[in-house]
């Protein structure tokens, strides 16, 4: 990849998307009250402002994908309305559902936001098979496996993210070796989609698709450095807009890369899918009390890295073989 396109098409939209985070991040942490009333108890009430800026970290890292894939499209291939092929409907459709995740209730009650999550998972499904014509896989069965599958990745995220070991928002751990602890557990979906979304834009520079690998390279980009972040600020969450568009990004150009490439097999394509597949280990291992909290979350991790990179292993490989990788 040329220096003047990772310059333009990875590192600033994803230095501009993390700057997202860190501003949310500091003024909801400014503008929190800092009163305490007796036995810890706040003094009084956060003022509309500082609400505001609290809803707005909360949703920062949905927003900060959004940012990062709409800079990088932009970069690469430019905006048009309405799109001119059918591949650039992927842009609006992470955009739409990252802003559509951001902007659903999240109600206290785990029932009730159980089913908000899953009704917009199945919602960003329908949208996907709505809007991702491709060259081959135009007919229905097809676009209702492109759906099925986005809804499906979106509720593997849900329900992994309902049994992370979330540490106690308000403060950092102490230490460096607790504060990186509490960084995987609770940014756990994000370290997971940026490890899938970077495995696909690998195997999408293998299979030759310049501009689909500078855009999944800055999203997967953005979500490592958010994670890195979080060691040092108070860990962000993938949050229901981040897993909508993150399941829409690695779906859709997934899709996008078996429509219009044939110089890898296709299965490459649906691996790249399956990465974040292990994210279930965390469901069946947080009934498991004997099992210490930072720890759940390592299956998950591993079996994403072993998929992900292993796939695109596989792919780049006979290319080194040939010298014909990296590209020139």
């Amino acid at each position: 990849m040329p220096a003047e396109i990772a310059l333009h098409g990875v590192v600033i939209p994803a230095l501009c998307a993390v700057a997202i985070v860190i501003v949310a991040r500091v003024a909801a942490r400014w503008c929190a009250p800092n009163s305490r009333g007796p036995g810890g108890t706040t003094a009084a009430s956060p003022g509309v402002s500082a609400s505001l800026l609290a809803w707005f970290d909360a949703r920062a890292v949905a927003v900060a994908v959004a940012v990062a894939f709409a800079l990088s499209y932009r970069a690469r291939q430019g905006w048009t309305v309405p799109p001119r092929s059918a591949w650039e409907w992927l842009a609006p459709l992470v955009v739409a559902c990252a802003v559509f995740g951001a902007l659903l209730p999240r109600p206290r009650p785990r029932a009730i936001r159980l089913g908000v999550a899953v009704a917009a998972a199945l919602i960003a499904g329908g949208a996907a098979a709505w809007s991702l014509a491709l060259i081959d896989l135009a007919a229905p069965s097809w676009r209702a496996a492109i759906g099925g599958m986005t809804a499906g990745i979106a509720l593997v995220l849900v329900a992994a993210n309902l049994s992370w070991p979330a540490p106690p928002e308000h403060s950092l751990a102490p230490g460096f070796k607790a504060r990186v602890a509490h960084a995987l557990a609770r940014s756990s979906g994000v370290l997971i989609m940026a490890i899938s979304i970077g495995g696909l834009a690998l195997v999408v520079v293998a299979a030759g698709f310049e501009k689909l690998a500078t855009i999944s390279a800055a999203v997967a980009a953005t979500l490592t450095l958010i994670t890195a972040l979080a060691i040092f600020i108070r860990p962000p969450t993938l949050g229901l807009g981040g897993t909508l568009a993150t399941s829409a990004m690695l779906v859709g150009g997934a899709a996008v890369a078996a429509a219009y490439l044939d110089s890898i097999p296709r299965w490459h394509w649906l691996v790249a899918v399956a990465a974040p597949l292990p994210a279930l280990a965390a469901v069946r291992l947080h009934a498991d009390a004997s099992t210490p909290g930072a720890w759940r979350i390592m299956p998950a991790l591993l079996g994403a890295s072993l998929i992900a990179l292993g796939n695109a292993g596989v792919a780049i490989g006979p290319l080194i073989a040939r010298g014909e990788f990296p590209p020139p």
